[in-house]
């Protein structure tokens, strides 16, 4: 319904489903991933946030935030979370999660030079 524009109903669903999760950490990195789908990374960076605060073990939310730094173009923030969430991960023992993180990172370094050249559009 946000995204529809109808901030109205969006609130009351959100209440709604915030209810239906026992963690509440999930509600907020699930946000997350949905902004991040709909290229809305302003949006992923302020919900994985949240997920973080309850949650400071929550890899997925580190990777989101990432994610979205690296669909801001900084690099070097989307560098340091990618870092943090293969770190978390390794240490809550989320393998799948580490090799996720670990190869989106080495993506983002190999096309670095790349991204350095680039002329910004006019």
């Amino acid at each position: 319904f946000e995204l529809l524009e109808q901030p109205d109903r969006a609130e009351v669903s959100y209440e709604l489903s915030r209810d239906g999760f026992e963690m509440k950490e999930s509600f907020y990195s699930t946000r997350a991933r949905y902004y991040l789908m709909a290229d809305l990374p302003e949006r992923v960076i302020a919900e994985a946030q949240v997920a973080i605060s309850i949650n400071p073990d929550s890899a997925v939310s580190y990777m989101y935030i990432a994610q979205a730094n690296e669909m801001l173009a900084d690099f070097a923030e989307a560098i340091e979370f990618y870092e943090i969430a293969s770190e978390v991960a390794e240490r809550t023992n989320n393998a799948p999660l580490q090799v996720m993180t670990r190869m989106q990172l080495a993506t983002l370094l190999q096309q670095m030079p790349a991204l350095a050249t680039e002329k910004p559009e006019d």
